[in-house]
């Protein structure tokens, strides 16, 4: 019975799951099984798990993929009695990224854990800067979580299943879940992937507004003008002098673009979820 479960959820990540499956085979800690539950591929992504003979894989039919009901169908699925969640396009960093994810579970300091996030060399200037601010040495925030590179406890899966009516932030919402019941999250900076995405206006749009629908789910929060306001100028000021003292302050424009259909897109979701309560 291997001690560990590594779940994979993909979907047309030809480009990452290969150099991601051949990295965690390198890992110091190897008592581990491998689950993937691929929805729907068709770029060659299934060709290439199916290359790999210790992989148990599953298939999620083109529209069927709901993240929390796939994240507890994974977990009915796990052997181990710690499951660790990474991505097809979350690429570990070294042959020590599960040992030192797994390492507060392990020794019961925390019941679940996530991993330190840097940016892709091709990343544009801003996401460079979104992800250094978001997983620094020390955590910023107790609220926050990523599902990207996580791991949590049988037991605790057992208590606290995904919600399935999530469609965005369900790691957000699961993780204040545990924070609500007294359980501990653990972010652990020496377990590293690479992962970042240089997502297009409509893409930005669709995740930012969705986000921001789920937040209002989660929080029940508004958020007033003022707040939105001094965030929004605030955040434009700390871009521009990211990349002035980068010496790439050419992309101010587009980062700008990027900034205000992000800040707006999350605005208008938090709105429409208040409006349809």
């Amino acid at each position: 019975m291997p001690r560990v479960s590594i779940v994979i959820r993909s979907r047309n990540d030809a480009p990452f799951i290969k150099r991601v499956l051949d990295k965690i085979s390198e890992q110091t800690f190897s008592d581990y099984e491998i689950l993937i539950f691929d929805n729907a591929s068709t770029d060659g992504t299934r060709e290439i798990i199916d290359q790999y003979d210790n992989i148990r894989s599953f298939s999620i039919p083109d529209g069927s993929y709901i993240p929390g009901k796939v994240l507890n169908l994974a977990f009915e699925n796990c052997l181990g009695n710690i499951i660790v969640y990474n991505n097809s396009d979350s690429i570990p960093h070294d042959r020590f990224w599960l040992e030192e994810l797994i390492k507060p579970l392990l020794n019961q300091q925390a019941q679940a854990s996530y991993a330190r996030q840097v940016s892709r060399p091709d990343a544009f200037p801003w996401v460079k800067l979104d992800y250094s601010r978001a997983f620094p040495d020390v955590p910023l925030s107790n609220t926050f979580f990523s599902m990207v590179s996580s791991a949590t406890t049988r037991t605790t899966l057992e208590r606290f299943p995904f919600n399935p009516n999530i469609s965005y932030s369900e790691d957000i919402y699961w993780a204040k879940t545990l924070r609500d019941n007294g359980l501990k999250i653990a972010y652990t900076p020496k377990s590293i992937v690479e992962h970042s995405h240089n997502y297009s206006i409509e893409q930005v749009q669709k995740r930012f507004y969705g986000e921001g629908y789920a937040d209002g789910q989660i929080w029940k929060k508004k958020q007033p003008f003022y707040p939105f306001t001094k965030g929004l100028l605030g955040g434009i000021f700390r871009d521009f002098f990211w990349l002035l003292k980068r010496n790439q302050i050419a992309h101010l424009a587009p980062c700008l673009k990027y900034r205000f259909k992000q800040k707006f897109s999350y605005r208008n979701g938090l709105k429409d979820y208040f409006k349809n309560i």
